[in-house]
């Protein structure tokens, strides 16, 4: 039976069922480009989120898990994006590197990161879009500004993205211009009023 157990103690056999952390860990194990891939990809979110344990050494047992679990992924994304990155290959980077930044919005290094991929797909607007968000999440998080390593890629952002073609795609001004403003497609800028 793959369910074991006496008046104390519950376990499954691992050798009769497999679990969705088994094959996340072994994925991460393998370490290839592929398996930290498919790594990235199945984590499904919290473990045994909205379980109520009712116990208090369950509860931190379930909290250092969850902290184990997020630390994998975590390593795993930063090592799919380094691997992704070194070969050329963008686009596994930004997938990578957006699962980063999504569970973890504060790291400034990862927003740079993926702030530079985009803008070597030439992607000008989604990475100045990726700087606002992550200039929010450092404020909403830490309380703090972005880097002057994050501001100087922002300059350079825009310096780039006004000497690419026009035929970016998704040309927007809003990017660079101050809140209160509004951005019209011609690159022009006008102050919001109430009338208009």
């Amino acid at each position: 039976a793959a369910l074991q157990g006496d008046a104390g103690t519950l376990a499954l056999d691992a050798t009769l069922a497999g679990s969705d952390v088994a094959q996340f860990r072994a994925l991460i194990r393998d370490g290839s480009p592929g398996a930290l891939a498919r790594a990235v990809e199945r984590h499904a979110g919290v473990l045994l989120d909205g379980l109520d344990a009712r116990s208090p050494a369950f509860e931190q047992w379930l909290i250092e898990r969850r902290g184990e679990l997020r630390r994998l992924l975590l390593g795993a994304a930063e090592r799919m994006a380094a691997q992704c990155t070194a070969v050329g290959d963008d686009a596994g980077a930004i997938a990578a590197l957006e699962r980063l930044v999504a569970t973890e919005p504060s790291n400034e290094r990862a927003q740079r990161d993926l702030m530079e991929a985009l803008a070597r797909q030439g992607r000008y607007t989604d990475a100045l879009r990726q700087y606002r968000a992550c200039r929010e999440a450092l404020r909403r998080d830490l309380d703090v500004a972005p880097e002057a390593a994050t501001e100087s890629l922002h300059r350079e952002l825009l310096r780039r993205r006004r000497a690419a073609p026009a035929d970016d795609a998704g040309i927007d001004a809003a990017a660079e211009a101050p809140a209160g403003i509004v951005a019209r497609p011609d690159r022009s800028v006008k102050a919001r009023s109430g009338g208009s």
